[in-house]
C-alpha cells in the first residue's frame, strides 16, 4: 500500500510539473499582450498589461497604475544596491 501511494504521488508530481510548464509557456506569450480586464491595483475595468513580478507571477495593471509602479521603482532604486534594483519598463500597450 505504501509503495502504491508513493508511485501515485510521483505520477501526480510529474503531471503537475507538466501542467505548470504548459501554463508558464501560455503566460509568457501573454506577458506583453494587453487586453480588457480589471487592474489588480485600482480595480477599474480597462485595458491592462501583465507586469511580471518574478517566479512566474505577475500583476495586470492599467496605464496609470503602471506609471505609478515605475515611478515608485525609480525612487526605491535610489536607495538600493545595484544588484537589488528593480527594472524600469515602458508601458507596452
Amino acid at each position: 500500500m505504501v509503495l502504491d501511494a508513493r508511485e501515485d504521488f510521483l505520477q501526480l508530481r510529474q503531471l503537475n510539473n507538466f501542467v505548470l510548464h504548459i501554463d508558464a509557456k501560455r503566460i509568457n506569450r501573454r506577458n506583453a499582450m494587453s487586453h480588457k480586464g480589471y487592474c489588480d491595483n485600482c480595480g477599474r475595468e480597462t485595458k491592462v498589461v501583465r507586469l511580471p513580478t518574478g517566479g512566474g507571477g505577475g500583476v495586470f495593471l492599467c496605464r496609470g497604475c503602471w506609471a505609478k509602479e515605475m515611478s515608485w521603482r525609480k525612487q526605491r532604486n535610489k536607495t538600493l544596491a545595484k544588484s537589488s534594483r528593480f527594472s524600469i519598463k515602458k508601458y507596452p500597450g
